[in-house]
């Protein structure tokens, strides 16, 4: 399933999370293998996005999915965000729980859009300061079987990039993780009481 068409194409810079999960649960609900395609030059707005079993999650080339920045709108998960730290709860991007089959790829890019964490009058140099704990997490899978993400680019993200948490027989591969390396926290790939998972062929930069 292509989402957009040369009749519902978006604006650059318009939030499409509402279409974009409307067709990643139509298609879970069609089929128990189902590729959705984000298929756009330009750069694209979400809030969350919730994935499903045997879903191919599809970013084009030429594509930029950039987080809203909105935490409210985000995935939650309650606290404790840490078995001994932080009461607070775990908010993601994009975030996929007791699901299986799941692959995202397609060479586009996955922006976590940081610059929305920093506090205000920034320096140019050290360590950023920024505000709350924890920041949001851009993908968060839990208790996911058969997870694969290759050929993306995630970048500007304000805190873990990939966190595995208790996920079995994962696969991340030809991905480019950049972050800024002056923000803090900003964790390329977390495998948390996690089993069977295999990492190769990837670029990783980050704070």
């Amino acid at each position: 399933m292509k989402l957009f068409s040369s009749e519902t194409m978006p604006k650059n810079g318009a939030n499409v999370t509402t279409q974009l999960q409307t067709a990643i649960d139509q298609a879970a609900a069609a089929s128990a293998d189902h590729v959705v395609e984000v298929n756009y030059r330009g750069r694209l707005i979400i809030d969350k996005i919730v994935l499903r079993s045997g879903l191919h999650l599809v970013i084009s080339q030429g594509c930029t999915l950039k987080a809203s920045g909105q935490t409210d709108k985000y995935y939650s998960r309650p606290g404790p965000f840490e078995r001994l730290n932080a009461a607070a709860g775990l908010k993601a991007v994009i975030a996929g729980v007791n699901i299986k089959d799941v692959t995202i790829r397609g060479g586009g890019v996955i922006d976590g859009n940081y610059q929305g964490f920093l506090l205000p009058e920034q320096p140019t140099v050290g360590s950023l300061k920024t505000g709350g704990y924890p920041r949001p997490e851009l993908i968060y899978c839990q208790e996911t079987q058969g997870l694969e993400i290759r050929d993306v680019t995630l970048l500007n993200v304000p805190f873990w990039t990939i966190h595995l948490a208790g996920c079995t027989a994962s696969v991340i591969t030809h991905v480019t993780i950049l972050n800024d390396r002056r923000m803090p926290n900003t964790d390329g790939i977390d495998i948390d009481r996690s089993r069977q998972t295999r990492i190769s062929h990837c670029l990783i930069s980050t704070g």
